[in-house]
């Protein structure tokens, strides 16, 4: 009869047999990373979170994934990851979402966040910084005002507030920023904040 400890040895050489293996994973990831991703403006201090142009879903990254895959001969022999696992990449290694904002994002905020991680000496990326938080700034005082006057219009008959929104319902070509739209493609909103009508 043996003596002294026994190990149980069961499973151990299929213990990694269904990780992804991390050349696949750093594949996905670098195709994820190359697509055009927004921050929402007026969220931005509550959330991290990014936005896919409209129209993207996981599904369509994951064919663009399939065909960047097939393209690469040093990976021949590979065979690309199912849906569930490029899904679940996705999700744990990035705070993306693939629905559209639900406002949309401001030219001289998208322009600052270019030149302050662009290319640019670090005195000229400071004094963007400088300008950035200027303007976010004036915004916040903006908004605080337009908060005021609603609240005023609420406990004064005399005073109506009006607001007026330019919504864009479908931009064409698709871009990263709001500055090109077709303008047949606008509604033109104007609401009575106190009625809301």
């Amino acid at each position: 009869m043996r003596t002294g400890n026994l190990s149980d040895k069961r499973g151990e050489s299929q213990r990694d047999k269904n990780k992804t293996p991390e050349a696949d994973v750093d594949f996905i990831v670098n195709i994820i990373n190359k697509l055009p991703k927004y921050s929402s403006h007026y969220r931005r201090e509550q959330t991290e979170t990014l936005y896919l142009e409209p129209g993207m879903t996981v599904q369509k990254i994951y064919n663009l994934y399939k065909t960047e895959f097939a393209a690469q001969e040093e990976i021949a022999g590979r065979k690309c990851v199912e849906f569930s696992t490029f899904k679940k990449i996705f999700y744990n290694k990035f705070n993306l979402r693939c629905k559209s904002l639900k406002k949309d994002t401001c030219n001289k905020c998208d322009a600052y966040a270019t030149a302050i991680q662009g290319y640019g000496s670090k005195e000229e990326k400071e004094l963007k910084l400088q300008e950035h938080n200027a303007h976010l700034e004036k915004a916040e005082l903006l908004r605080s005002k337009m908060k005021d006057d609603f609240e005023r219009a609420k406990v004064n008959n005399n005073i109506e507030c009006l607001s007026f929104d330019l919504e864009k319902t479908l931009p064409l070509p698709r871009i990263p920023t709001n500055i090109i739209f077709i303008k047949d493609s606008c509604g033109y909103t104007i609401a009575d904040t106190c009625s809301i009508q």
